[in-house]
């Protein structure tokens, strides 16, 4: 799971530039669907997986407000919850073998992968209106307490997790 905003803007550097590199493709969709970009959406996008065990697909969860200037775009947090609520709730609805009424469009990649973990890259300390206690606190609430793992990765300048 990767935070966007709904500029439409893709950053070349951190997370970003390592899944461009690996993933063009993920970079392209959300280019050409920037109109449709609204907070608290979750998009997903199915990307190769070169470790052969079954479909991989990164999540856009839009919940981040450009700020222009060149700034950070600021964390809205009620859009991150939304969008997480979304994530989370398809997993454990597709857990159980129902698909009624799956509120995210990755409704196949759950099928497909009967995943239970979901991996994103931590928020930067200077991510304007960032609440890491809250945020903690809301991965937990809709996630991990409802057994989906949820993994942080922390990049630092010399390595990616990719």
């Amino acid at each position: 799971m990767v935070c966007v905003d709904t500029s439409g803007n893709w950053p070349t550097r951190g997370v970003f530039g390592a899944i461009s590199r690996k993933w063009p493709t993920v970079e392209k969709k959300y280019k050409n669907n920037k109109d449709k970009l609204s907070l608290g959406t979750p998009i997903a996008i199915k990307v190769s997986n070169d470790q052969g065990s079954g479909p991989l697909y990164v999540s856009l969860l839009v919940c981040m407000k450009p700020s222009g200037g060149g700034k950070m775009p600021e964390l809205d947090e009620s859009s991150f919850e939304e969008a997480l609520i979304s994530v989370c709730t398809s997993v454990l609805t597709l857990q159980k073998v129902s698909i009624v009424n799956c509120p995210l469009q990755a409704m196949d990649w759950f099928k497909e992968t009967n995943t239970t973990s979901l991996h994103m890259s931590r928020f930067s300390v200077l991510t304007p209106n960032l609440n890491w206690d809250k945020v903690e606190r809301l991965l937990a609430e809709h996630c991990i307490n409802k057994g989906v793992g949820v993994y942080m990765c922390v990049i630092k300048k010399s390595s990616y997790c990719l």
